[in-house]
This record gives C-alpha cells, structure tokens and sequence, in this order.
C-alpha cells in the first residue's frame, strides 16, 4: 500500500480448503486431492479451527472470516462462486472488520513456523 498498490488475493479460501468443508479425515477428491494433501490440510487445521471460532464470535462463517481477513490486510480477495449461495457467503465478508486480536491470532497461527 506505500506505493499505491493493492494486492489481489486470488483463491482467498484455498480452494474451498479455508472453509473448512475438507480437512485430513475428509480430503478433498480430484485435482484438489492433489494440490492440498493431508499434509496440507493438517497443517491448515489450527487456522481453520480459529476461522470457526471467531466466526461464531461474530456471527460468520469460516469463509466469511477468511474473506474478511484479506481485506484486513489491505488486499483485495477474489473468492470463486459456483452457485448463488456461495456468492451470498462470500458477499458476508463485506460491511464489518475482524477485531485486531483476531487478525494477530490467525496471522500467528498461519505464520508457519
């Protein structure tokens, strides 16, 4: 943002994989299978849960916290959609902000050590 540029988050929720919908017990199938294995996606877990928490602090789902976390951040996400009601889910990241201990939090448990 010094400089005047806005950075694009492509793919905010992994995929889906920030939503929570998948996990190491329920991997994803086709190519996402191989783009986030097990590996990934227990690594992810911590974040996930946290997304879920904090969403439920603030009446949001996972997805909409992940969103909204982007944005906190000064980028621009572009969450896909297949369907009208993933559209709504991702327009539920817009219009409120996480609190500061919630964006330290997910930004210690997603620093990857």
């Amino acid at each position: 943002m010094e400089m005047g540029v806005t950075l694009v988050a492509y793919r905010p929720l992994a995929q889906g994989m920030l939503s929570g919908k998948c996990s190491a017990e329920n991997p994803p199938t086709g190519i996402r299978k191989l783009l986030y294995g097990k590996r990934f996606l227990s690594q992810a877990a911590p974040v996930v849960d946290a997304l879920r928490r904090i969403g439920e602090k603030h009446g949001r789902t996972a997805s909409q916290v992940a969103v909204n976390w982007v944005i906190c951040k000064g980028a621009l996400p572009i969450p896909g959609a297949k369907d009208p009601q993933q559209a709504r889910e991702n327009a539920g990241a817009m219009g409120w902000r996480l609190a500061p201990e919630d964006i330290a939090e997910l930004d210690a448990l997603s620093a990857g050590d």
